[in-house]
């Protein structure tokens, strides 16, 4: 299983490749549950549509993961709880939690991912499963580095978030990397 020690995740060393794969699908479904629903928090247009980006690459991961647990398993559905998979775990919290509370949680999240990744992909003995993981760990580490962005802008501009960007100019902005 999967053990928390001081807040960081620390992969059980007897877990087999397709656990991870399904750790890994269980961490996709909840990234985007949980990225849709800070974007209902938001007002900016700009940074909800990037939240929603964001969600929505999470769901083709876990899809890709799925197609890569069929592969390995030869089986026709996955069984959650054999492969730790579990419904989207959202903290009630998150809607009381500040803008930034919320960005280093999602910064956590993707740390949590890219690790997951990376011990999967050490553990992994088939190269097309190394490939896939290996591209997951460099779009996790692409998300983690937009969150971490978005945190330094929130930390510039308190009310970014807030703003409900009707300009035109705010429109057309490029948030991220």
């Amino acid at each position: 299983m999967v053990r928390k020690k001081s807040n960081r995740m620390k992969i059980a060393d007897n877990l087999t490749t397709v656990e991870i794969v399904g750790l890994g699908i269980a961490k996709e479904i909840n990234a985007e549950a949980f990225y849709k629903a800070f974007a209902d928090k938001v007002n900016n247009r700009v940074v909800k549509k990037r939240l929603l980006n964001i969600a929505d690459e999470e769901r083709e991961h876990r899809e890709m993961l799925k197609g890569l647990f069929f592969e390995m398993t030869s089986e026709k559905k996955i069984s959650p709880n054999k492969y730790l998979i579990k419904k989207p775990d959202i903290p009630k919290r998150l809607l009381k939690m500040s803008h930034q509370d919320v960005l280093k949680k999602a910064i956590e999240m993707e740390e949590e991912s890219i690790r997951i990744y990376q011990e999967g992909y050490r553990r992994a003995k088939i190269e097309s499963v190394r490939k896939i993981l290996s591209y997951l760990i460099d779009f996790e580490k692409s998300h983690k580095e937009t969150f971490a962005q978005e945190l330094r802008l929130l930390t510039k501009e308190p009310d970014w978030f807030d703003i409900a960007g009707s300009s035109e100019w705010l429109g057309q902005m490029f948030i991220g990397p």
